[in-house]
């Protein structure tokens, strides 16, 4: 087990750019490996940053295997992801 954080902001701060290629102008990000690859964003202040931590259970503690998201488990979403949930494929 090794825990880990990583900075997160509500997907609300960042939305898609007037003028990209891709997806709706003003819609929020989804984090996911299904954003077209070119999209552009931009960042709205006023979002509080939260540290979201995550058990990395891929057993390497020197490497992030984020390849492998089912290997990671939520232990403290900050009200932002629920605890427990692994990452998805």
């Amino acid at each position: 087990m090794v825990l880990r954080c990583f900075p997160a902001f509500d997907n609300e701060a960042f939305t898609v750019a007037p003028g990209s290629h891709f997806l709706s102008a003003g819609s929020p990000i989804i984090n996911d490996s299904h954003t077209p690859i070119g999209t552009t964003f931009v960042f709205t202040g006023g979002f509080d940053y939260k540290a979201i931590e995550v058990d990395d259970t891929s057993g390497d503690d020197t490497v992030s295997d984020d390849d492998l998201p089912g290997q990671h488990i939520i232990t403290d979403g900050m009200g932002l992801i629920p605890e427990g949930i692994p990452g998805r494929e």
